[in-house]
């Protein structure tokens, strides 16, 4: 909840509602699954520096199937 607040705040929103929307309890993890994520699955460009600035990461993020919905408002 508090990245998810942390992040609204930062766009100058208020936060509504959020939903973490998850399928790995539906899908088979990789055996090799950073470099699988790495070598397939596209960068994902607009969030990797926000894992990086709030999340101390020092690699970047690739595409998942897991999200969150955020709904906010100004």
């Amino acid at each position: 909840m508090y990245v998810v607040q942390q992040f609204v705040d930062k766009l100058g929103l208020k936060l509504v509602w959020y939903k973490y929307l998850s399928s790995t309890d539906r899908r088979k993890s990789h055996p090799n699954n950073p470099k699988f994520a790495r070598e397939t699955l596209p960068l994902n460009e607009f969030i990797s520096p926000l894992f990086r600035q709030h999340f101390k990461l020092h690699y970047d993020s690739h595409y998942a199937l897991d999200d969150c919905v955020i709904l906010a408002k100004k």
